[in-house]
Order: structure tokens, then C-alpha cells, then sequence
């Protein structure tokens, strides 16, 4: 998947979206809903994962001003259900100061008339380095409306078009 670059006006219109619930209790502590201490599988409840806290505080210290200007924009991607039944729309925003915004909706492919996207956004901050294989680190932490001080990372390669996860996702 690509992520795709988009103008200027619509990073303005997705900056000033009302009602983004903001968890900067804890900004340097991520939180998973997965429990790093080994018990099998998601939950409703959310964990600290001191792994992945570690890892968004190294990648604050490492991250590189040049690296994030170049990464600064606005991305939409779109992901298909493996199901063949839904989509996903989504637009992340990333400013050169360490601010980062989302939105996303997961919609029917077909207007079933019974099923509604349902929508989500939140907002945090996000870091930056590039690695020696010139391959771009980046790391996340947010909050959004059902969870607060959450952390993922992607390694990237940057185009002038957008940039695609390494691993083959965005």
C-alpha cells in the first residue's frame, strides 16, 4: 500500500476537527491493548508496555529535523477487507514539529442500507530517523477516542509521492 501525499488545504481542514480527545496524561509512556506480559490476546483494557516506551523514547532522542520536514504532509491510504466486504479511509497528517492527526472510516463497499461507516480520530505526536539502510523509522504515540497514549512504528521509504510501509502496509 502507498500512502499517498495531499495538498495543504485538507491538512488545514483535518487540523481543525472539533472534538479529538487528547491523552497527553502520560506523553512518554505508551499503552497497548495487547498485555506485554505474555497473556494470550487483545482486551478491552489497555496495558503499559515498557517495550515499546522505551522505543518511542529512543526514537525522540534520534529523531532527525531534516528527516521529518521531508516526511511533513498530509497521507491518505485505503485498505481493502480481506473479506471483500468493507474499506478503510484513511488521512494522516504529520507536521515538521512533531504533531500528527488522523482520521479514518471503515465503510460497507456496498451501501447496504443497514450498515453506516464508522468513523474514528485522534492526535498525538511522532518522530523520525533515518536508518542506515536508508529506510525512515518512524514512531507514533496518540490518543483518540477510545484509546490514549497508544504507540506503533513503521519503517518507510519516501517518494515524492507519499511513502510505503517496508513491510508492505502504510
Amino acid at each position: 500500500m502507498r500512502a499517498k501525499l495531499l495538498p495543504a488545504l485538507t491538512l488545514a481542514l483535518l487540523v481543525a476537527l472539533p472534538g479529538v480527545a487528547l491523552g497527553y496524561d502520560e506523553p512518554d509512556r505508551c499503552y497497548t491493548t495487547t498485555d506485554p506480559r505474555g497473556n494470550d490476546g487483545a482486551s478491552a483494557n489497555t496495558f503499559y508496555n515498557p517495550d515499546a516506551t522505551q522505543n518511542w523514547q529512543q526514537t525522540r532522542q534520534m529523531a532527525d529535523p531534516q528527516v521529518m520536514r521531508q516526511m511533513a504532509g498530509l497521507y491518505y491510504t485505503e485498505y481493502p477487507d480481506p473479506t471483500g466486504q468493507m474499506y478503510n479511509q484513511t488521512y494522516r497528517g504529520y507536521e515538521a514539529n512533531g504533531l500528527w492527526q488522523y482520521q479514518d472510516q471503515t465503510c460497507p463497499v456496498n451501501d447496504l442500507g443497514y450498515l453506516q461507516c464508522s468513523r474514528n480520530q485522534g492526535a498525538g505526536l511522532w518522530a523520525a530517523y533515518q536508518q542506515q539502510d536508508g529506510t525512515i523509522f518512524l514512531m507514533v504515540h496518540f490518543s483518540d477516542l477510545s484509546r490514549s497514549n497508544n504507540c506503533f512504528s513503521q519503517t518507510v521509504r519516501v517518494d515524492r509521492q507519499g511513502f510505503t510501509d517496508t513491510y508492505g502496509g502504510n
